[in-house]
């Protein structure tokens, strides 16, 4: 069994992110480089010396990635300062907090090379890749790295959707290639879910597992089906909030969108509404997860003439380089709180108001503990005994938004249960883990709250 710092030798010696400068690869960047960083320090007479790419087809974004990596890497080193004093202990020239921090970011800014060129990675041993959810793209980048990288390199894509026995066989890759998906931001997310297929290597999975383990992430495994567990569950609670505004003909479509986010933020004690959650990974992106899970999962649709409506008007959604909320089905203030909803029929905002608010509010009704938000209860450390008494109580209410929350809590666990059945998951824990630290729900989807509905 390799020890931890031969596993960082073996490992994390000559890395590479591609696609470096966008906002997942940045983070999966940061958090590599803070990793090997870290264990340099302890290292001594020059033994490990790593080396990392940080890859992006636009050089432009080179100067703003140093910013972010530099800015982040003196907050970590300042909140982590009592592990570096002992990763450096036998260095007596470092003393103070400052000469730490210093050294730690001195080292990490020495690993790195900036660069557009594929061909100077290739001596890379462990390739992330973190360009957009498009197969086409994703195959012509790894058919040029099977060209240009070392044979026993080991490829890992975050991909959150595409199969990656596609990807291995349209780039004839020969099983050289696993799915490590980083949750957003990857810097900060404890979860990734890995995703093998049946002819993936063990000695790339087990790779997998120690890179995850250095890292201090906790893995999900997931089987190999379009939209994995996270997406296979998001995707389809999307189609189902989608479906629902339909339903609700007797308010406009601005209502219907407000009501729905409402329902699923509020009375599902949740961070964020399923219409501001779209709106964070981006509508774009949730249209090529939905347009990958239609094609590879034969016995449901996933469509929406909706969201084509909004990208044909360019509402996009997503975050700006700086981590900003663009405008999407909402319109946000500096601040992330909501204060229009995209109407594609005129193109324009309709106000989000308080009047309007106040009129939402009163179609949705009562909810239990109403007072109390997601934040005010994930602070709870009884949390779990208020869960379930909040929804005891929530299942005997008779509100609108109470009903309609009831319709998602059932609608979700048979999602779950689905996913199971289909062995995408190997258990209901395994979808619950994914929805509490993945999506910080407080809660996940199998469980025993409407059970006799």
């Amino acid at each position: 069994m390799l020890d931890n710092k031969q596993k960082m030798c073996d490992l994390l010696s000559n890395v590479s992110v591609i696609g470096a400068a966008g906002k997942m690869g940045r983070g999966i960047s940061l958090l590599l480089i803070q990793a090997m960083a870290k264990h340099k320090l302890s290292y001594k007479n020059n033994e490990y010396q790593p080396s990392i790419y940080l890859v992006d087809n636009n050089p432009k974004s080179f100067h703003s990635l140093n910013d972010y990596i530099k800015s982040n890497l003196s907050k970590f080193a300042e909140r982590n300062i009592n592990q570096l004093r002992e990763s450096c202990a036998e260095d007596k020239t470092l003393v103070d907090n400052i000469d730490i921090v210093n050294a730690f970011i001195n080292e990490a800014l020495s690993m790195i090379q900036m660069t557009s060129d594929l061909t100077q990675i290739s001596e890379s041993k462990t390739i992330f890749e973190a360009v957009i959810e498009n197969l086409e793209l994703k195959t012509e980048l790894y058919t040029k790295l099977r060209s240009i990288c070392r044979n026993d390199a080991y490829f890992f894509s975050n991909t959150s959707s595409i199969p990656i026995s596609l990807i291995n066989e349209k780039a004839s890759l020969d099983n050289r290639i696993l799915g490590f998906h980083f949750y957003n931001p990857p810097p900060v997310q404890k979860l990734v879910e890995l995703i093998r297929t049946p002819n993936t290597d063990d000695k790339l999975v087990n790779a997998a597992h120690e890179i995850a383990t250095i890292l201090n992430k906790t893995i999900i495994v997931s089987n190999d089906t379009a939209g994995f567990i996270g997406n296979g569950f998001f995707a389809r609670e999307g189609s189902y909030a989608l479906s629902k505004i339909t339903e609700l003909s007797e308010y406009s479509l601005t209502e219907s969108i407000y009501l729905i986010n409402k329902v699923t933020s509020d009375f599902l004690l949740r961070p964020l509404g399923i219409f501001q959650l779209i709106d964070y990974v981006g509508i774009d992106v949730f249209k090529m997860i939905f347009e990958i899970m239609d094609t590879h999962i034969a016995d449901e649709s996933f469509y929406s003439e909706l969201i084509d409506n909004y990208l044909e008007a360019g509402i996009t959604g997503g975050q700006t380089t700086t981590g900003s909320q663009k405008d999407g089905f909402f319109q946000y203030d500096e601040k992330s709180n909501i204060i229009g909803i995209y109407d594609p029929n005129t193109k324009s905002y309709h106000s989000a108001d308080d009047i309007f608010k106040q009129q939402i509010q009163i179609i949705l009704g009562h909810r239990p503990f109403s007072a109390l938000s997601w934040r005010d209860i994930s602070k709870d450390t009884c949390r779990d005994n208020f869960i379930q008494k909040y929804f005891s109580e929530l299942k005997n209410e008779r509100s609108f938004g109470s009903e309609l929350a009831r319709q998602f809590i059932v609608h979700g666990a048979q999602v779950a249960h689905k996913l199971v059945a289909d062995k995408v998951a190997e258990t209901e824990q395994d979808v619950n883990r994914i929805m509490t630290m993945g999506f910080h729900h407080l809660y996940g989807p199998c469980n025993q709250f409407m059970e006799d509905e």
